[in-house]
């Protein structure tokens, strides 16, 4: 558990200081970055609250939100590595992919898996996030044109602990899939060699009385 809390933080710390940096050279979208930052350190707080708890999220912390808002958050957070890294990020969604869940656990989850699809590709080449979603589930899909994953490893990839990173934690996957699970959907992986890989994040879609309360 401290193992797993220690990788969730150094996400955020990263974030805030890269933030910090632009900030202090001068860039624009400030306004952008505050709200981040503001997101971002509220997301600390919450994970400093679960340590102390000793307990995953209760149903009650539980909100109506859509998929499209946490990849506006993504395409901020990650902007200026996807500058970096001149990698592009494609983003088809059908409009109101709405689900019930922990704002803060389905965030990680992606940032989660837009790292190391980063990391994957490393110098150039481009990320698609696509969603739809039918009566009971929506679907969202994280590919990247990386060099895949070997046969071998990919069954393994979810595991704690599991990592082809020579200073990665083994954790972000882990992690990700008890969140999803823990949101009663799944995450499953599929690659490629030299074609990249795909996450796929399945989650229950709310039914019609719960769509009800935003129209």
């Amino acid at each position: 558990m401290s193992a797993g809390l220690v990788h969730e933080f150094k996400n955020p710390i990263t974030s805030l200081r890269g933030f910090i940096e632009l900030i202090r050279a001068g860039v624009a979208y400030e306004e952008e970055y505050y709200q981040v930052i503001g997101d971002e350190l509220n997301r600390m707080e919450r994970l400093t609250h679960e340590l102390l708890s000793f307990a995953k999220p209760q149903h009650q912390d539980w909100e109506l939100m859509t998929i499209n808002s946490i990849c506006q958050d993504m395409a901020i957070l990650f902007r200026q590595q996807l500058l970096t890294h001149k990698i592009h990020l494609n983003v088809d969604l059908t409009d109101n992919l709405h689900f019930l869940g922990n704002r803060c656990q389905i965030k990680q989850v992606f940032i989660n898996l837009i790292k190391n699809a980063i990391e994957a590709i490393e110098e150039e080449g481009s990320i698609y996030i696509t969603g739809i979603h039918d009566t009971r589930e929506l679907h969202v899909t994280i590919k990247d044109t990386g060099p895949g994953i070997p046969h071998i490893q990919l069954s393994n990839i979810m595991e704690a602990f599991f990592t082809t990173k020579q200073s990665g934690t083994g954790l972000g996957l882990n992690m990700s899939k008890k969140i999803v699970e823990d949101h009663h959907g799944k995450l499953i992986a599929t690659s490629k060699l030299n074609e990249g890989t795909m996450f796929t994040l399945s989650l229950p879609y709310p039914d019609i009385q719960t769509l009800g309360q935003i129209s």
